[in-house]
């Protein structure tokens, strides 16, 4: 009698913490600690300089690509690239895969109206939103600057580079 006592508080004490686990497979399981940390990660985005005209990149012919011919930007085609990749940046999200936007260290020394914490972000010639995949047939990146602090990520734009020849970028002024 005691036991069958006992037995029944326990059932009774312990379904609601059984209901209460989560029932997804041990697969959905391993990809929510990345979710939260994803959505713990965003930041309001805070927009300091915009584009203010169009770029134009130069022609190129790399002989490990093929050659690209002379492209002009709009403003509003690199405005729209520049916005996606700061939300993606503010959003602590990546794409691709080179994973963009990501860290540009400018290592050519090109003449950006900037500070040093850049990023690029592809710009692509069908004005379409890079979204995945490579970036070989694309060798236009959009530039930005950053900063962050607890509540904001910060961004201005920088302009537009090409991949040149080599593993260069070339500037494509206004």
């Amino acid at each position: 009698m005691r036991f069958a006592a006992l037995l029944t508080l326990a059932t009774t004490l312990l379904t609601p913490l059984t209901l209460a686990l989560p029932s997804e497979s041990s697969n959905q399981l391993q990809a929510s600690p990345a979710d939260l940390s994803a959505l713990a990660a965003k930041l309001k985005l805070k927009v300091n300089r915009k584009p203010g005209r169009g770029s134009t990149c130069p022609e190129t012919k790399n002989p490990r690509r093929k050659p690209h011919p002379k492209r002009l930007y709009t403003e509003n085609q690199i405005t729209k690239a520049f916005m996606v990749g700061a939300t993606h940046a503010a959003n602590d999200r990546q794409v691709g895969e080179g994973r963009y936007p990501h860290v540009f260290y400018n290592s050519e020394g090109l003449k950006f109206p900037c500070g040093r914490n850049l990023m690029e972000f592809p710009i692509q010639e069908d004005n379409q939103e890079f979204k995945r995949g490579g970036t070989d047939e694309i060798p236009d990146r959009v530039v930005f600057e950053y900063t962050k602090n607890k509540k904001e990520f910060i961004v201005q734009y920088c302009g537009v580079m090409r991949h040149g020849p080599g593993k260069d970028f070339l500037l494509c002024p206004q």
